[in-house]
């Protein structure tokens, strides 16, 4: 029986079916769809049913990964401080899906935890696997033994986590905040996206030198989490992937001398792809 899944992130949708019966999942008819994640409840609902509409077969089971605060337990959303997914809030998803979709049973699950347990499932099963995206925000997920940690010294939610200067973790280091310390240098070329920011770096010495020391500094952020968790491998998803040439190098050597030399790393630009076998693996029925 083929799950399918859908994938939520802070600008896009994110569906396909995947197979768990053969020794590693597979993924089948992969769509990504871009999302208006601020718009109201009617349209956010149709744009969600416009993305799974070709995957939407009566009787079929669903996951949906969703970032938090979710209710993953009874499928009802959360409040939201950011503008994204507030039509969720108090919503029961569960129920309106099920309607909508006829489907036999849906699932929810936190979509860094998907993403978690989807580079468990395809990079090696590792005993225990650090996961952080970094895209519209910041996730991440502790996977021990192919599921999220309940460590209660580890945070569930890295993002919201302070910092010491009054601001959480995502304000002071996820991508946004790198756009926001870049334009506010008074540089000769402003930026609207980390995109932008990402390939003004690969030409841009003082571009290049801020995204560097942004994402070591990250690093060093999160080191005492990782030290207690001792990870084997670390995957980095999300958008910022795409600027792993500018700050790579210098990621590894940060965790190379924080975390020693056991601590495998590696970057994953198909991040959905990943987060949706993770979501069949961890949500779906056939578990």
């Amino acid at each position: 029986m083929l799950t399918a899944v859908l994938e939520l992130g802070g600008s896009h949708a994110s569906a396909g079916l995947v197979g768990l019966s053969g020794a590693t999942p597979a993924l089948h008819d992969h769509r990504h769809t871009m999302l208006d994640t601020r718009q109201p409840l009617p349209e956010l609902l149709a744009d969600l049913d416009q993305a799974c509409e070709a995957l939407i077969v009566p009787g079929r089971p669903w996951v949906v990964a969703v970032p938090g605060p979710f209710d993953y337990a009874n499928g009802i959303g959360g409040r939201h401080t950011d503008g994204k997914f507030n039509a969720f809030g108090g919503v029961d998803l569960r129920r309106l899906l099920t309607d909508r979709w006829k489907a036999s049973s849906i699932r929810f699950c936190n979509d860094a935890h998907a993403f978690g347990v989807g580079a468990w499932s395809l990079y090696e099963r590792p005993a225990r696997l650090f996961a952080m995206t970094l895209g519209s925000g910041i996730g991440s997920a502790f996977i021990a033994d192919g599921v999220p940690s309940d460590d209660p010294r580890l945070p569930s939610e890295i993002y919201r986590e302070p910092t010491g200067d009054g601001r959480s973790l995502e304000g002071a280091y996820g991508p946004q905040a790198a756009v926001d310390r870049h334009n506010l240098g008074g540089p000769e070329q402003s930026v609207g996206s980390y995109k932008e920011l990402a390939a003004l770096a690969r030409n841009d010495a003082a571009a290049r030198e801020l995204v560097v020391s942004h994402m070591v500094g990250l690093v060093d952020v999160i080191t005492p989490w990782l030290e207690h968790f001792r990870p084997e491998m670390m995957v980095l998803g999300g958008s910022v992937c795409h600027a792993w040439d500018v700050f790579g190098a210098s990621i590894l050597e940060r965790v190379r001398v924080n975390l020693g030399p056991g601590v495998a790393v590696r970057a994953v630009a198909d991040t959905e792809s990943v987060a949706l076998v993770g979501g069949a693996v961890f949500g779906g029925p056939e578990r």
